[in-house]
């Protein structure tokens, strides 16, 4: 009986395609760019921890790495310095004074403190706290802890200054500089209250150190932290920034369906879990500290000129920076 037989170079020839597909998956892997984020951990950044945990930027031919931060000026910093190709973090009185220098572009929208959002903490120390201070407006004289002088903290007490009428000037600010300190002062009662992001301040609740007394949130509305490149990223790695951007972006649109349209979405889990593994909180504590964040990764139309203004007469941020030269608008989502 005839034997059918394979071509004589079949062998050869499966044998070079299998070998042609494995160095092509190699040169791909080897062809992900690395891309370097500086950032804090925090809810406020969650689309950027969705899409490096779910893969997105690995699709888009990113190997993202983070660095991380417990301030917001050191994250820019990191992106001036070249340590960091963007950075996603809270605006602050110094970064606009980078950017008015052309050192940084603004380039997506992050987190906003909305009502219902739970991104930043009043919290207030357990003695002031059996003596009083039970509401945000009632630090109005009191002393209170914050990061930096010109960070988002700070904007925060400002802005609550303005909505209550109480004078700044009647208030003790101390810039503590981290969390950690901030943490002691408020276990040691060095200070009656402080602001601190939710993934510090729930920790410390929990651990009978102090009581959140309000949301942030629930008292401003404002673009509390944006994404962020050098200029001469913006300028020289447009095709790389686009890739970054896209995936982002798909992370936004999966925190948006799955946070944000009262029930949650069928992936809320899934993205929970996520987010907590690079905050490092757990899931009741990162369900406690969702904020508000644009679907297209939008930033608020008017703020960012409304918080350079409000450096500005604080004499905080030079008179010469404007909005329109830091927003790169060319990167924004199309409408």
């Amino acid at each position: 009986m005839r034997m059918l037989s394979m071509p004589r170079d079949s062998c050869p020839r499966r044998a070079l395609l299998a070998l042609g597909i494995f160095l092509a998956g190699a040169l791909t892997a080897r062809a992900a760019e690395t891309v370097t984020v500086s950032a804090v951990r925090s809810t406020a950044s969650a689309p950027m921890f969705i899409a490096a945990g779910k893969g997105y930027f690995a699709a888009e031919g990113l190997d993202v790495e983070f660095k991380y931060f417990t301030a917001a000026l050191p994250v820019a910093l990191a992106v001036v310095s070249r340590d960091a190709d963007l950075g996603i973090t809270g605006l602050s009185a110094g970064f606009y004074n980078l950017a008015g220098k052309g050192a940084v572009k603004v380039i997506a929208g992050g987190g906003r403190e909305v009502p219902g959002g739970n991104l930043t903490a009043f919290i207030a120390g357990n003695q002031a706290y059996a003596q009083g201070l039970q509401h945000p407006r009632d630090i109005a004289g009191k002393t209170l802890g914050l990061t930096t002088f010109g960070g988002p903290f700070h904007y925060d007490v400002i802005k609550l200054a303005e909505k209550y009428g109480f004078p700044l000037a009647g208030m003790k600010l101390l810039p503590l500089q981290s969390f950690d300190n901030i943490a002691a002062a408020i276990k040691g009662g060095t200070i009656d209250a402080a602001l601190l992001t939710s993934v510090a301040a729930q920790p410390l609740e929990q651990r009978g150190d102090g009581k959140i007394i309000g949301w942030v949130g629930d008292e401003i509305s404002w673009q509390l932290s944006a994404v962020f490149t050098s200029s001469a990223s913006a300028a020289q790695h447009r095709a790389m920034l686009e890739h970054f951007l896209k995936a982002y972006r798909r992370a936004t649109a999966d925190y948006d369906a799955a946070f944000q349209h009262g029930a949650p979405g069928a992936d809320a889990e899934d993205l929970i879990r996520i987010i907590g593994e690079f905050t490092r909180l757990n899931a009741e504590e990162t369900r406690k500290s969702l904020g508000w964040i644009d679907r297209d990764g939008r930033l608020m139309d008017g703020n960012i000129a409304d918080q350079i203004a409000t450096w500005q007469k604080l004499g905080m941020v030079d008179a010469a920076v404007e909005a329109e030269a830091i927003v790169d608008a060319s990167y924004a989502a199309p409408q």
